[in-house]
């Protein structure tokens, strides 16, 4: 068994809204120091916004009932 094994896709979520929360937060003043540039850090919160949104969408799935989205003919 890998590490990708252990963790579910909505702990997956979890802990990517929790990294992009601290991007947002923290990113501004690593611009402002120089050690980011703000093109650089506005790709990295757009790249982790859509994993996030990957990964909400896996979630939804994962939640629909089995009979969601079936039609019946």
């Amino acid at each position: 068994m890998t590490d990708a094994d252990v963790f579910t896709d909505a702990e997956k979520l979890d802990e990517l809204t929790r990294e992009l929360a601290m991007r947002i937060r923290h990113y501004p003043a690593m611009v402002a120091r120089g050690s980011l540039t703000h093109t650089l850090a506005q790709q990295r919160i757009q790249l982790m916004q859509q994993i996030a949104l990957d990964y909400k969408a896996r979630v939804d799935q994962q939640q629909l009932p089995l009979n969601e989205g079936v039609t019946k003919t």
